[in-house]
């Protein structure tokens, strides 16, 4: 038998292969989904979990952690639920009903808006709604637009070809500023704080010592280290210190 031939009788086997995990992690999400309409919240949320565990698309991901996060504040783990729809947000930046839930849990929990008002802010909000490759493909597209339209003005002159050129150099900028920030935001290891109102760290692993640092909940940190229970964990603002772990949900599962 050719390999050739050998190949072909192989593909309907990889295809069912290929869908077996597909069709479990359905059929898991749909008797989560039957578990929650019926008030079984923590089966539901082990369901869930179950359907986490296959490799998904960023879209399905963000939608099982969105219920997930549902599940956690129906069941009262309310800093737990902050977790999962930052997860959620994190697959899929444009999710809007996991940012409006996110925003209401905030109300909800008595913390301060993830979102201060300041231009800063606003860039990193507007940047942040791309995912990594959806940033790559925008500053590609932008990069060539610029040197096309710098191709046309030297060909043909004139200032409406250095407006547009000038428009597009800005443009490119913005995009490679908006795929270096997703870039960098997909790498690491981030950790959200989930204790309320916020996470106390300290200068080691133990409960005895004073707090260095705080970290408000629905926070992004860095981990940095691991001990039995405790996670050693960096700011935005470079401060470093050890936390319980349990005060601590991690986006990348």
């Amino acid at each position: 038998m050719s390999a050739l031939l050998r190949l072909l009788l192989l593909l309907p086997l990889l295809g069912l292969a290929s869908a077996a995990p597909l069709a479990a992690q359905a059929e898991a999400f749909d008797a989560g989904v039957a578990a929650y309409r019926r008030g079984d919240h923590a089966a539901a949320s082990e369901l869930w979990l179950e359907a986490l565990e296959h490799p998904l698309p960023a879209g399905e991901r963000a939608r099982v952690c969105y219920d997930l996060g549902n599940a956690a504040w129906r069941s009262g783990r309310r800093g737990e639920a902050l977790g999962w729809y930052s997860a959620a947000l994190r697959a899929a930046p444009r999710h809007a009903d996991a940012r409006r839930n996110l925003t209401f849990a905030r109300e909800e929990l008595g913390l301060q808006p993830a979102d201060e008002g300041s231009l800063a802010v606003a860039f990193r909000r507007a940047a942040g709604s791309f995912t990594r490759a959806e940033a790559a493909w925008a500053a590609l597209a932008a990069s060539a637009l610029l040197f096309g339209l710098i191709a046309l003005e030297a060909l043909l002159g004139g200032r409406l070809w250095r407006w547009l050129s000038l428009c597009a150099g800005a443009l490119a900028l913005a995009s490679a500023a908006a795929w270096i920030h997703a870039a960098r935001a997909s790498a690491g290891d981030p950790y959200v704080a989930i204790g309320v109102p916020s996470v106390s760290l300290r200068a080691e692993p133990r409960n005895d010592l004073s707090s260095i640092a705080s970290v408000d909940a629905g926070r992004t940190v860095e981990r940095v280290d691991e001990l039995a229970g405790w996670l050693r964990v960096e700011t935005a603002a470079g401060e470093r210190g050890w936390a319980p772990a349990e005060e601590l949900f991690r986006l990348e599962r």
